[in-house]
């Protein structure tokens, strides 16, 4: 099972690329263990939603950097990595897998280091509820024990 999920995430963000991201899908191992993903589903890439959610995230960069979250917007056949609505958007080769794929034209999807999905929000996500939920969860507040044994 778990080679069926780690395959079914190799699909899924295979097409990605850029911003220091994995650029072939075998790269995908280290962004797995390493970041968690916050996809934004849109269904316009001028969407205002979209610029309210951004906004309100970008507000917090070391908490977020903190859970190691990274952002990818998504839209159709496009994407682009990051908080910035000023970075062009890049045509996807592939497309999303279904336990991925958007459900509604606005969607806030989060992906847990382990690929698994934590969250599917049809509506804004503000930030507190967000890390409040990464901070509820068992690989973050083990990471958090860690820490405090370390001091």
């Amino acid at each position: 099972m778990k080679k069926v999920k780690y395959l079914f995430c190799l699909f899924c963000f295979g097409g990605f690329w850029g911003n220091g991201y994995p650029v072939i899908a075998q790269d995908l191992a280290a962004l797995r263990w390493e970041k968690r993903l916050l996809l934004v589903h849109v269904g316009d890439t001028s969407s205002t939603q979209l610029v309210a959610q951004l906004a309100d995230w970008a507000g917090a960069p070391a908490e977020l950097e903190d859970r190691q979250i990274a952002v990818c917007q998504v839209q159709a056949d496009w994407y682009r990595w990051g908080w910035d609505t000023a970075v062009a958007w890049r045509k996807r080769d592939r497309t999303l897998s279904l336990a991925y794929a958007p459900r509604a034209d606005f969607e806030v999807v989060l992906i847990g280091l382990d690929a698994g999905v934590k969250l599917r929000q049809p509506e804004l996500l503000d930030r507190e509820s967000l890390l409040a939920r990464i901070d509820g969860m068992p690989m973050r507040r083990a990471e958090l024990r860690r820490r405090a044994r370390e001091r």
